[in-house]
């Protein structure tokens, strides 16, 4: 019973291991700052733009350099916004608990008996333990305030995202590159007084990205490229766990995990003439094993009985992208961008996780190795238009605007991802004081439309104790994102 309770404490935080911090730019936890000079023009042109920096959205934009190319930029995200409780509660279960029937276990330490007789009326040294198989239905408590702070101000903290890009042509119409990014990279904390603090205190990812490319220039007007994807994952998000009675303070529960997969980059892009550039690519989605551990401490009360740290795998799918677009010139000194991209985020349609030390605890006492959660996750399909205008050999300006849809469920949303549809509006330039020399500035303003925190949980179930959570929310947001890099050519 006591291993029961210690499974079904971590799988509260493993099962939610990927669902994390909604990012300020792009949706769910998707990060789109890849590129300044894209971000100036919001992100419409660069399936079709040539040069290291595009890379990220297509390897075959590497296919016409003359000669060797570096870009690095960073972009800081900074978000305001609240998360606001609007009803949520929990119930816990009755004490008058019903005679349960088990197995005798000679020997059991008096602390944990004395302990729980005091929980369990009737429950004596020695005496009965319940399985889970006899278990009878216990009646829960009515619905009572979760309590906390009632608003949560701006979980999402201050973030600098970097990104680094290498092209260089082997021959007259063969190029080589190599990218670093961090496309899912994204944090909140909530207080540890919080109205969320059952359902998520702090969720962290670590993404970093190694892509390889190469790409070749197979006619005057077509160019395709192809390479292979590093991904990197590392993980660790936390909560509150309430204790049997509520005069007893929460418990903390933590989970940790890495894990590092391979994908693949494929693009193309044609020019049927001077004036214009049709590009596509795709990036495929990786199937994460995130090996870690899952750490229980700070119960004061019955609940002290389940301290542990016990290894744990979480299972999850990131989702694939497929970017197309078009760039029209009607005149030399102006390009008009118009791009798409769809994200295969139903791959992300559950999480599943493998306790390594669940099983067999006492005769007869069955305990799951295996959870699954739903996150009911739904495609989505963004949309921006752009344009660059060069002022002067020297300087180029650039605009944009972007509507990208959140994939997540209002049914289904939780205060790791307190997610909703956005519209992004951006401003940039590049400053070009000598051939072979670039410098990018963007700034781009998002406006988060607020969405609603919908999220029924059943904590510890499966054991005597189980607890009804119904968090009830509302979040709104705005952010600012502002960019600099600069891209070197010789």
């Amino acid at each position: 019973m006591i291993k029961g309770l210690r499974t079904w404490l971590a799988l509260g935080v493993a099962g939610s291991v990927m669902v994390c911090a909604s990012s300020a730019a792009a949706g769910a936890f998707y990060i789109q700052e890849q590129s300044v000079k894209g971000a100036g023009r919001a992100y419409s042109g660069e399936v079709t733009d040539t040069g290291a920096e595009a890379m990220f959205w297509n390897p075959a934009a590497i296919g016409r350099l003359e000669g060797k190319e570096v870009y690095t930029g960073a972009s800081g995200v900074f978000v305001t916004g609240t998360v606001t409780d609007e009803g949520s509660t929990l119930q816990r279960p009755t004490l008058n608990v019903p005679t349960l029937l088990g197995t005798p276990i000679p020997g059991l330490p008096n602390g944990v008996t004395g302990l729980l007789s005091g929980v369990l009326p009737g429950l004596t040294n020695g005496v009965l333990i319940p399985t889970l198989n006899s278990l009878p239905n216990i009646a829960l408590l009515p619905p009572q305030p979760v309590g906390g702070n009632r608003v949560a101000k701006d979980p999402i903290p201050k973030s600098i995202v970097p990104n680094f890009a290498f092209a260089m042509p082997v021959t007259d119409r063969i190029s080589v590159g190599l990218g670093i990014n961090a496309p899912f990279n994204a944090i909140t904390t909530y207080d540890g007084d919080s109205w969320t603090r059952y359902g998520a205190i702090k969720s962290r990812f670590l993404n970093i990205n190694l892509q390889t490319a190469v790409s070749m220039r197979v006619t005057d007007w077509l160019s395709v490229g192809g390479g292979g994807n590093v991904d990197y994952f590392d993980a660790t998000f936390s909560q509150n766990g309430p204790d049997l009675i509520a005069p007893f303070p929460d418990g903390r529960i933590e989970v940790k995990g890495s894990d590092t997969r391979f994908g693949w980059n494929a693009g193309a892009q044609l020019r049927p003439a001077k004036w214009v550039t049709v590009g596509g690519s795709y990036r495929s989605g990786y199937k994460h094993h995130l090996d870690g551990d899952v750490t229980i401490y700070g119960f004061q009360g019955p609940f002290a009985l389940v301290t542990s740290k016990q290894e744990a795998t979480t299972n999850f799918d990131l989702p694939w992208i497929a970017t197309g677009g078009i760039t029209v010139r009607p005149m030399d000194r102006l390009a008009l961008h118009a791009q798409v991209q769809r994200f295969g985020w139903s791959d992300f349609d559950n999480v599943r996780v493998d306790l390594k030390g669940a099983g067999q605890l006492l005769p007869g006492a069955l305990l799951p190795d295996q959870i699954t959660v739903h996150e009911f996750y739904k495609d989505t399909t963004n949309v921006a238009v752009g344009l660059d205008f060069a002022v002067t050999n020297w300087l180029t300006v650039r605009a944009g605007a972007q509507k990208d849809p959140t994939p997540t469920n209002d049914l289904y949303r939780d205060p790791r991802v307190p997610d909703g549809d956005r519209k992004l509006y951006s401003v940039g330039t590049t400053v070009t004081p000598r051939p072979g020399m670039h410098f990018d500035l963007s700034a781009a303003y998002i406006k988060l439309k607020d969405s609603v925190i919908h999220s029924d949980q059943v904590l510890y179930d499966g054991t005597a104790f189980p607890m009804n959570l119904s968090l009830r929310g509302r979040s709104e947001g705005k952010g600012l994102v502002v960019g600099g890099g600069a891209r070197f050519t010789f």
